[in-house]
């Protein structure tokens, strides 16, 4: 006869998709679930986030606790994440998930977390205006008073630049569009800017975040029009 043991099941996290990846994780969508796969009758389980892994932040439960998932489901939407309802505010490459069971005693807990991911800010609804009196969708060659605005739902964001393409040519820095405070978060941002002073029939604006090491991911672009 062996000796007692217990039998305590597991818990596998499913790791988000990488920055920039097809269903990244970015502050606000409601469309995102952490998954993960149990093995054993474990219950109910909550849901941690620990924002910057090796960092000073802990876990902390995002799972409200009068309504947290059983482990057999296997998924739960970020719509329940409390609070907010929605994705918190983060800008990281090393977030980590938790998902642990509740009931149990001494030598029957069972977690399991994630390998970090990346949580960050999104820009959306870049618009283009033109200046006074001229048509929807035209901008004049050189003018000074050509306005382009974003909206910014995060924080975390607080400097963009602003850069056109002439014709699917490069991206470049309009003049005056470096390092432009962001700061006016879940409405729209805004600034006035020199337009280019090439002739283009599809120009188009891009903001990005000011930050090098994230601008590739957190940018947004706008739709097509004139620089005549």
């Amino acid at each position: 006869t062996s000796p007692a043991f217990s039998l305590i099941g597991q818990i596998t996290v499913t790791t988000p998709p990488a920055a920039g990846a097809p269903g990244a994780w970015r502050v606000g969508d409601t469309d995102k679930f952490v998954t993960w796969t149990a093995n054993g009758q474990l219950g109910p389980v909550k849901i941690e986030l620990d924002p910057d892994g090796p960092g000073i932040a802990a876990f902390a439960e995002i799972t409200d606790p009068l309504a947290r998932p059983d482990a057999s489901v296997g998924s739960w939407a970020v719509t329940g994440w409390t609070p907010g309802n929605k994705i918190a505010d983060y800008k990281t490459t090393a977030a980590i998930l938790r998902v642990t069971r509740i009931n149990g005693g001494a030598g029957t807990q069972v977690s399991g977390s994630s390998s970090a991911f990346a949580i960050y800010p999104k820009i959306t609804a870049v618009t283009v205006t033109p200046g006074p009196g001229e048509p929807a969708g035209v901008w004049r060659a050189g003018a000074t008073t050509q306005t382009v605005s974003w909206t910014d739902t995060s924080g975390q964001l607080t400097a963009v630049d602003v850069l056109v393409s002439l014709d699917a040519g490069p991206f470049t820095t309009l003049v005056n569009g470096n390092a432009l405070a962001s700061t006016v978060n879940g409405v729209n941002s805004a600034t006035t800017l020199t337009a280019p002073t090439g002739i283009s029939t599809a120009a188009v604006i891009r903001v990005q975040d000011d930050d090098a090491a994230w601008a590739a991911t957190v940018q947004a672009d706008s739709t097509s029009f004139k620089v005549l």
